[in-house]
């Protein structure tokens, strides 16, 4: 199966915990024999952690994007 993903974090750029979480996730999904391609951002406030690739299955697809902040005005 052909899975695309959309995340905020992913390895190497983390802000948290879920980026090894996600790292282990699609790693698995991989050797489970799916095709996992994932398109994720770069904020700001987030830290390279280069051992954090490590985790990542040489076979999913990264896409990386820079993202900046928007403002916005919540109605109620």
């Amino acid at each position: 199966m052909k899975l695309l993903v959309v995340t905020r974090e992913f390895p190497p750029h983390v802000l948290g915990g879920i980026s090894y979480h996600l790292a282990h996730l699609y790693t698995g999904l991989v050797e489970a024999g799916h095709d996992v391609t994932v398109v994720t951002g770069v904020a700001s406030e987030a830290a390279t952690a280069t051992e954090a690739t490590d985790l990542v299955h040489a076979d999913v697809t990264t896409h990386t994007l820079r993202y900046g902040r928007m403002a916005v005005q919540h109605l109620t």
